[in-house]
């Protein structure tokens, strides 16, 4: 959802499939943005994302932005964008894409999230999920690779070839259109701390090994990680015009003791991210960053709500247990699940 509209996926009257778009000024009206089955051009169609309305009217005609993965009757699968609901999808990257920094291709590309749609930036993760049995099993089942343990979602497999990654992307450009955003070879930013991380130079002697699905805005693309050194973090990169590019830039980690995991992808919302991070005691809950800029600058993180909070004024005692998604930071608010203890 954006403030242009919702974008889901659906089944229709007549059994077609689909990923449709219902704008939040014409009620009751349902435009498909793209359909699978016999005879169409896609066979499969899933996980769709919607960019935030250009703000400048000279962007106004080119619409929100729409990405999402798909398969066609060719077994083409990959990542395709529709800058507006109506019109064609277009390929960003798909399984013969050639990919940056001569890593050759990818076989899974999934998670797209539109990072700007004026500009029709895309990011998105992408792996070798294939190469045994296990992964296969799994890429069937429609997850990347197996976890590090059932409750987290980054992704790693050393037993296999994964070369995983964060890449951003610009419809009908082929490799030669691909950004690495972070990948196996990017080396991580330097930090001393776990909720005031000093950026310094890159960490030469750490690589990551393992990412989640990014979360994305203007600008900015925020993703979970883990290092080579064992690190778990946040990490986020500014892209596009605007700030430039400085690089892979620590949100906040697990250095220093202050939080251990990062179970949830981020959320982005302008210059700033938001994440729920598990605490000791009663710190875990979700949090919200100062503005994210180029490597070499300081991101502090400032609690939004934790378990020792209570729910309001309406009693209730405090919370039990607090829920947090990729898409619950805009405009300044956040937005989360929560169980009280009443």
């Amino acid at each position: 959802t954006s403030q242009a509209g919702t974008v889901f996926t659906g089944v229709s009257s007549n059994g077609t499939s689909g990923i449709y778009f219902a704008a939040h000024d014409r009620p009751g009206e349902i435009i498909a943005v793209a359909e699978a089955g016999p005879g169409l051009r896609f066979t499969e169609v899933r996980n769709p994302s919607i960019g935030r309305p250009p703000s400048s009217a000279s962007s106004s005609s080119k619409g929100p932005g729409i990405a999402f993965e798909g398969q066609t009757a060719n077994e083409t699968s990959g990542v395709y964008y529709v800058e507006r609901p109506g019109l064609k999808p277009r390929l960003i990257a798909g399984h013969t894409t050639r990919f940056p920094g001569g890593r050759g291709t990818r076989s899974c590309l999934t998670n797209p999230v539109v990072v700007d749609g004026s500009a029709a930036l895309v990011a998105f993760f992408a792996s070798n999920c294939d190469g045994d049995s296990s992964a296969a099993a799994l890429r069937s089942a429609r997850r990347m690779c197996r976890t590090r343990r059932a409750d987290n979602h980054v992704v790693k497999d050393t037993a296999t070839n994964l070369d995983a990654g964060i890449f951003m992307g610009t419809p009908d450009s082929g490799g030669a259109g691909l950004t690495t955003i972070a990948d196996f070879q990017t080396p991580p930013p330097e930090t001393s701390s776990s909720n005031s991380n000093s950026n310094s130079n890159p960490n030469s002697n750490s690589s990551f090994v393992a990412f989640s699905r990014p979360s994305a805005g203007p600008g900015l693309v925020a993703f979970v990680a883990e290092t080579s050194d064992g690190v778990l973090g946040v990490y986020a990169r500014v892209v596009g015009g605007g700030g430039g590019d400085g690089g892979v830039v620590s949100v906040v980690s697990t250095r220093g003791g202050a939080f251990s995991d990062f179970p949830n992808p981020p959320s982005v919302s302008g210059d700033r991210v938001a994440f729920f991070a598990s605490g000791g005691s009663l710190a875990s809950g979700v949090y919200a960053t100062s503005p994210v800029g180029t490597a070499g600058g300081n991101v502090t993180a400032t609690a939004v709500v934790t378990l020792s909070d209570s729910p309001g004024p309406s009693g209730g005692g405090q919370f039990n247990y607090i829920g947090f998604g990729a898409n619950a930071f805009d405009g300044g608010k956040v937005a989360f699940y929560a169980v009280t203890e009443v």
